[in-house]
């Protein structure tokens, strides 16, 4: 886990574990606390993705994508074939509930030569917290899945997401595979020994963000898959799926009880699961 400072700094994160068997419960049923909570309004998150038209391009491959947002638990989408959208672009708004976020989808391939593509997205978090007193800790998930593939004498296929601080242009988190024939294969910067070799990295990455009283943050990404194909025996394929969600609002000032309490279903079941404790420890006595 990250924590950044309303400055843009990572600072420690330590994290605490239980070892009494009700803590156990706690946690095994923590999951099905339901999204779409609210969050304080203390902190107002905007956002948007956008997908990148005048960059974006595809020559003789297959393509097939998406941009998706869901704000208020309002879920819309975009859909692109080739390098062409239909539908609302970009898609934005301001989050306002626990696993509200936005999102984009990128699949292409080509085996052809002279078979080409570049496809860009763009993401834009505006985040402050409005209070005069209260120093609040923003979580963000990052979701992402990445894969890439060429085979062949000469093809390529590159994807990676990046996100900034938008002020400082430092690095919070990257993804980045090339599988290359010709000149080698890559992961996040790192050359490795194979060549067209089958690439992947996934997962769900918290990012922390500690805002003081009337501080703010910009953050910034970018979603990039591109390949080509240039020789007639040669073909290449890339996936690149990612969405970054409010994953959970904290006021670190005035304690309560956390955004994302658990579910009324989920409190009867923790009740039933302290409740059978008693009941056998007291069967044990006797």
């Amino acid at each position: 886990m990250m924590r950044l400072n309303s400055g843009g700094k990572m600072i420690e994160s330590k994290g605490i574990s239980g070892t009494k068997l009700i803590s156990i419960f706690f946690v095994l049923f923590m999951p099905w606390a339901a999204y779409g909570v609210p969050f304080s309004s203390d902190v107002i998150i905007n956002g948007s993705i956008t997908y990148d038209v005048d960059n974006s391009y595809v020559v003789g491959s297959t393509q097939s994508g998406s941009i998706s947002s869901i704000i208020g638990t309002t879920s819309s989408s975009s859909t692109i074939s080739n390098a062409t959208i239909t539908g609302t672009n970009p898609l934005s708004g301001t989050l306002t509930d626990i696993g509200d976020g936005f999102g984009s989808t990128f699949i292409m391939s080509g085996n052809e030569n002279g078979d080409s593509g570049e496809l860009y997205s763009d993401y834009l978090f505006d985040i402050s917290n409005n209070s005069l007193t209260d120093q609040y800790l923003v979580s963000l998930n990052i979701n992402f899945t990445n894969s890439v593939n060429a085979d062949g004498f000469d093809a390529y296929a590159d994807s990676q997401l990046s996100l900034l601080n938008a002020t400082t242009l430092a690095e919070l988190f990257f993804t980045d595979l090339t599988s290359d024939t010709l000149f080698g294969d890559k992961e996040n910067g790192t050359n490795l020994a194979s060549y067209g070799a089958s690439l992947s990295d996934s997962g769900d990455v918290l990012l922390d963000i500690l805002l003081n009283p009337l501080a703010s943050m910009d953050l910034s990404g970018l979603n990039s898959l591109e390949g080509g194909v240039f020789d007639s025996a040669s073909g290449f394929n890339g996936t690149l799926s990612t969405f970054i969600s409010v994953s959970n609002v904290e006021n670190l000032t005035n304690t309560g009880p956390p955004t994302g309490v658990p579910a009324p279903p989920t409190l009867y079941l923790m009740a039933i699961g302290m409740l059978g404790l008693l009941l056998a420890r007291r069967k044990k006595s006797y």
